[in-house]
């Protein structure tokens, strides 16, 4: 079976971050409304139908690209929550 570390360490920590709540999806989601009031991540609202955030997306599609071609490493996702505290 072919495993990529990137999902390897998503499903880690989905899988720590339920054992955290006892597996309650309920508290789950309450800890992860307040932790949406409290941080400091864009929230993107597609309430006027607009593509919000749309230069960032373009960006964020062209490192994954050049990450592909071997021009750049990316950080891993433990890296990367790191880097935004």
């Amino acid at each position: 079976m072919w495993n990529d570390a990137i999902i390897d360490e998503i499903h880690q920590i989905r899988q720590e971050y339920a054992e955290k709540f006892n597996f309650d999806v309920d508290a789950t989601v309450k800890d992860l409304q307040h932790q949406q009031t409290i941080g400091t991540y864009k929230i993107v609202s597609f309430v006027d139908g607009s593509a919000v955030l749309e230069n960032d997306l373009r960006e964020a599609f062209a490192e994954v690209e050049a990450h592909k071609r071997g021009e750049i490493m990316l950080p891993t996702l433990s890296e990367f929550l790191a880097q935004q505290q």
